[in-house]
Parts: structure tokens; sequence; C-alpha cells
């Protein structure tokens, strides 16, 4: 388990890269049935790719500089106690409602509308999503995924410690 706290970003960014990838070499056949040059969708790949990377290693960081050892540790709490249990709501929240945001209030609906069916299992080219639709979905995501860790996760066991097991900068201590 110790491992697989330490690098799951590694495994998490391997992930991105092998969707957005496939994604990429799906992108002739999207401009190919609605036309245009495929900058935006080539654009919104990597990007996404860049964006979910550069998350992915934030909470990982906290991971090695807390040096704690259960994934418990790095879900959200209702009355966090300590610096990581702040830092994770921060990452997570800010992580959720900063695409929200995008979505609702910048043009991430038209965005997403025109370029996710790259990344569906069942690609068909051509196919688009209405931005109504993404915003609907985006906002009951925000929703369930900021309610579900404080739901069902909110109270941790107290038998599970999270405190740090190292002395780095950063490090959380028990308060």
């Amino acid at each position: 388990m110790d491992f697989l706290i330490r690098h799951f970003s590694i495994l998490l960014i391997a992930g991105v890269l092998v969707n957005a990838y496939a994604a990429h070499r799906r992108i002739p056949a999207l401009v190919a049935a609605r036309g245009g040059s495929g900058d935006d969708a080539l654009r919104f790949v990597w990007g996404a790719a860049a964006l979910f990377s550069v998350y992915f290693i934030a909470i990982n960081y906290a991971v090695l500089s807390a040096g704690v050892s259960a994934l418990q540790c790095f879900v959200p709490q209702m009355h966090p106690r300590t610096a990581l249990e702040y830092e994770m709501i921060v990452l997570w929240f800010g992580w959720i409602v900063g695409i929200t945001l995008w979505v609702w209030l910048a043009n991430g609906a038209n965005v997403l509308a025109r370029n996710a069916p790259l990344f569906e299992r069942s690609f068909r080219p051509g196919k688009e999503y209405t931005a109504k639709g993404v915003r609907i979905f985006t906002l009951v995501w925000c929703i369930g995924t900021i309610a579900a860790p404080l739901v069902v996760f909110g109270q941790r066991s107290p038998s599970l410690s999270c405190a740090s097991t190292n002395s780095a900068p950063g490090a959380a201590k028990t308060a």
C-alpha cells in the first residue's frame, strides 16, 4: 500500500496520457466529420492532460510532504484539524469549483460539448453534446463530488492516525 500511496500520481498521469493520446488520434476523424482545423480539439486534449497532471502532482506532493500512510487521509473532512486536512479541502474543492465555474461562466460548456466525445469509449465522429447538457451534468457532478466525501467519509475512524511521519517542510502535524 505504501508504494501505491507514494507513487499514485505517476499511475494517474500515465492514465491521463494514454487517454490524451487516444483522443489525439481521433481528432482527424472529428475534423473530417465537422470541419475546421482541429486546433481547438488539440488544445483541449493536451490542455486537459496538463491540467489533470498538475492536479495529480499537487495531490502527490501533499502525500509525500505529509508522510501519511492511508489514502483516507486525503479525503476532505467535515471538521479538519490538521494542515494536511485543510490542504486537501482546498485542492479537492478548488478543483471541483474551478471546473464548474469554467463550464458555467467561461466558454467551458461549449468547449466540452464539442470536444468531450473524443474521450468516449465508443467514439463516433461528429457527435456533440449540448452546452445546456454539459452545464447540467457539471452542476450535478459538482454537488455530488463535494457532498459525497463529506457524507460518506466525513468522519474518519478515530483509530486512523493521519499524523506526519516525517519532518519535511510543510508536513502536517496532528493538533
